[in-house]
């Protein structure tokens, strides 16, 4: 159901109040001049502090009420209005709400609407209902534009721009089918104002539709998102061979990309949704995150549970609907949701001293985790999943939930070996076998720290780095493994039961003692279920 049939709905069901969350008015408008337009019998009139109630005659021409710029007189019209069938559109009229006067008014008036099949709709960038009101006004998200909207602008933009070159006796300007695709795809996300604004920009930077133009689109884009803070553009700079080791994840999650190709809707494939990753500090999880978005091709966002959260009562709340509506929007993207349990822990979700502010985020987020039908991929990752809730880690919130423990022994000796590459050196110069087997309880960063340790030793007494600092450095260092010993212990325990062993190459293993420290997928049991 699109916003217009659930708006008539709405009205056709005598709903006296409905709340329009969005920064579109214009674009609102425009739409219920659509719904106007296909009933004759509707009646639309709209109301700003500016100008007053504004409405339109059956000949389509517009006409100013007067005396209506006051919020008390606009009420008292509305309570006289005794045409039935008509829509009342107030903005910003939430900044009024605190006013005693106003307040009454809007409740004698709910009696009269209802009889006369009449509504009022409250358009704001803010959801502020006082709670008298709370119980009598539906809240209406408005969804930013889709793809067929976003392509209405894009063309409106190549016609703007081959009229000016018409009239400077130039060639106009044609859009390749690829280009209008890759383009549509990366203005997802934006509101309809920005879309003109990001696409005429883009046409200046570019001067013709191609690539260019794409990249100068999607980068405007990141500049958009970073307003509202809730998530940041992360470079995806790292492939598969940057990262050690985790072959069976690498194997899970390169089976998975062909799930976004057409053959795949074709298939009935359903997206896919994501997994949670957890594990001790340091074992790559954040890398392998990167290298995802890398193999998926396409752009990484990381989010901030926490950046949802607001002193001011509603903003959370307000915050959360905004980055469901942002990522529900943006299109194929990888989200990365690091150390998840710091914000949505047992103890941060339970509601106590917040007066239910996190229960209520919480609750939300768990609903659009389980049914969001979007092709967002989202990583969460947790140093201690012992701290999560049942609730999220059960099934259906993620496609798959992965406990990574400890590298084996032909995983350091991957990790060394791609970390001595990514520091200029050749592997054959060191004794990657010797050192693997030694850094036993060493975590793929520790490796990598070891590594930088012996570097910086090296390079103060002037000497290429070599074996002998390597041992050095491993011999000084201590892992997280061996300082939390207890931590681990707990963790793995904790796993058990909730675990499917696979191999390098994704062959299931029933022993879960005994292999406790390969790769290993935990999925939530029936008794976690919420």
């Amino acid at each position: 159901m699109n916003f217009l049939q659930k708006i008539d709905s709405y009205r056709k069901a005598c709903y006296t109040g409905l709340f329009v969350l969005t920064h579109e008015e214009n674009r609102l408008i425009s739409d219920l001049r659509t719904l106007k337009a296909n009933e004759p019998t509707l009646s639309l009139y709209e109301w700003d502090a500016q100008t007053g109630l504004v409405g339109t005659s059956p000949e389509q021409e517009r006409y100013i009420v007067g005396g209506t710029e006051m919020p008390k007189e606009v009420l008292k019209y509305i309570q006289k209005h005794n045409v039935n069938n008509t829509i009342f559109v107030l903005k910003d009229f939430y900044l009024e709400f605190d006013r005693s006067s106003v307040l009454r008014h809007l409740r004698n008036a709910w009696p009269l609407l209802k009889s006369r099949r009449n509504m009022i709709v409250f358009v704001g960038h803010k959801y502020a209902l006082p709670p008298e009101l709370d119980k009598e006004v539906q809240l209406v998200d408005y969804d930013l534009p889709d793809e067929s909207a976003i392509e209405e602008r894009l063309v409106y933009v190549q016609e703007c721009a081959n009229r000016v070159r018409v009239a400077k006796q130039r060639t106009p300007l044609d859009i390749p089918e690829n280009i209008k695709d890759a383009a549509v795809d990366a203005a997802k996300g934006m509101t309809y104002a920005e879309l003109e604004g990001t696409f005429s920009l883009a046409m200046i930077k570019a001067s013709k539709f191609d690539q260019t133009f794409v990249e100068a689109v999607f980068q405007e884009k990141i500049t958009h998102l970073k307003k509202n803070g809730l998530l940041t553009y992360m470079e995806p700079n790292v492939n598969f061979d940057n990262v050690g080791g985790l072959v069976g994840l690498k194997t899970w999650i390169s089976a998975r990309k062909k799930a976004y190709s057409k053959e795949a809707r074709g298939y009935n494939l359903p997206m896919p949704k994501g997994m949670l990753l957890a594990s001790v500090p340091g074992t790559g999880k954040s890398l392998i995150c990167k290298a995802i978005a890398k193999e998926f091709d396409c752009p990484l966002f990381s989010l901030d549970i926490g950046s949802i959260f607001d002193s001011l009562v509603g903003n959370s709340e307000k915050n959360m609907r905004e980055l469901i509506k942002t990522v529900n929007s943006v299109g194929k993207c990888v989200i990365l949701i690091d150390e998840i349990e710091k914000s949505l822990s047992n103890a941060a979700v339970s509601g106590s001293g917040d007066s239910g502010v996190g229960s209520r985020i919480f609750g939300t987020f768990l609903t659009w985790l389980n049914d969001r039908t979007n092709p967002a991929f989202i990583v969460a990752t947790t140093n201690d999943h012992t701290k999560l809730p049942a609730a999220l880690i059960r099934k259906g919130r993620f496609d798959q939930l992965f406990w990574l423990d400890l590298p084996t022994l032909e995983e350091r000796k991957e990790i060394f070996s791609v970390v001595i590459k990514k520091y200029g050196r050749n592997i054959k110069d060191f004794s990657i076998s010797s050192h693997a087997a030694s850094a036993v309880n060493f975590t793929g960063a520790e490796i990598e720290e070891v590594f930088k340790d012996a570097m910086y030793k090296a390079f103060n007494d002037d000497k290429e780095v070599n074996d002998s600092y390597v041992i050095e450095a491993l011999a000084e260092f201590i892992p997280f493994a061996v300082s939390h010993e207890e931590d681990l212990k707990l963790m793995r325990r904790q796993a058990q039961g909730k675990l499917v062993m696979i191999t390098a190459k994704g062959d299931p293993i029933a022993d879960v003692q005994k292999n406790m420290r390969k790769l290993s997928i935990a999925i939530g049991s029936d008794e976690d279920e919420a």
